[in-house]
């Protein structure tokens, strides 16, 4: 792989997406993780799924880090 412009521009701006996405998912995870708790409180029906010891959370979790991970991975196999 050759290091041109282009290429050390596409992985900074990688980096900074990356990194503004957990710095926004750190700030709005707690908040839905609270405001799931006072569902479960209310006594929605599945209002548990949503507690902040929820495997809701765990799942949304790992889902974005699968899309990272994907994104970055080559788009098609060179032969």
């Amino acid at each position: 792989m050759k290091l041109t412009v282009g290429t050390l521009k596409s992985m900074a701006v990688a980096i900074i997406l990356v990194t503004i996405l957990f710095a926004l998912l750190a700030e709005m995870i707690p908040e839905a993780q609270s405001s799931g708790d006072q569902l479960c409180a209310s006594g929605v029906p599945f209002g548990a799924f949503f507690n902040s010891s929820g495997l809701t959370w765990v799942v949304v979790m790992a889902g974005v880090l699968l899309i990272i991970v994907f994104a970055f991975l080559p788009s098609g196999k060179k032969r």
